[in-house]
């Protein structure tokens, strides 16, 4: 990560779908979990059953990835009253593991857009969810260099971003 000069201004960024993509990843995963569950809930059952998990357990778990895939696990041992094979639920977390190694995908026009802004700014990424992962994105991305600092808060909010950049 760059070392600015602190006279520069600071400017706060996303990182998940604002500067790669994120939320597809996701989409194909509910997908396939849509039709692992598919003999015990429909889509629509399902879908609103794993929405409801994920809901729950955000205050324990928080964003991410891992915190998906353990309300996937949980959602399909509750729809399927418990009989859902081990293989099943190892499936479930191979798909975690599958979206934590994914590529990461600059979105059209960032790379040149941040080479710009570095020069005028000290970048911070401001961005949600599992730290690990967050971390390991940003290193992934291969812009990491264009950034002065990343900060992973816990709810992406009005007053999450005025203690951030308060900070800076």
């Amino acid at each position: 990560m760059l070392g600015h000069g602190s006279e520069l201004p600071v400017l706060g960024l996303d990182a998940d779908d604002t500067l790669w993509e994120n939320e597809e990843r996701f989409h194909e995963v509910e997908a396939r979990f849509r039709d692992l569950v598919a003999p015990w809930a429909d889509h629509a059952t399902a879908d609103a059953a794993l929405l409801a998990t994920e809901r729950a357990n955000i205050a324990r778990h928080g964003y991410g990835i891992k915190g998906f895939v353990l309300s996937m696990v949980l959602t399909a041992i509750d729809l399927s009253n418990g009989t859902i094979s081990a293989k099943d639920l190892g499936r479930i977390v191979s798909w975690g593991h599958e979206m934590m190694a994914h590529p990461i995908e600059l979105l059209d026009g960032v790379a040149r857009t941040l080479a710009d802004l570095v020069t005028t700014h000290r970048l911070l990424v401001i961005t949600k969810g599992d730290l690990g992962d967050q971390l390991s994105k940003v290193d992934r991305s291969g812009i990491a260099n264009l950034f002065w600092q990343v900060e992973v808060v816990p709810e992406k909010d009005p007053d999450a971003y005025r203690r951030v950049l308060s900070r800076h």
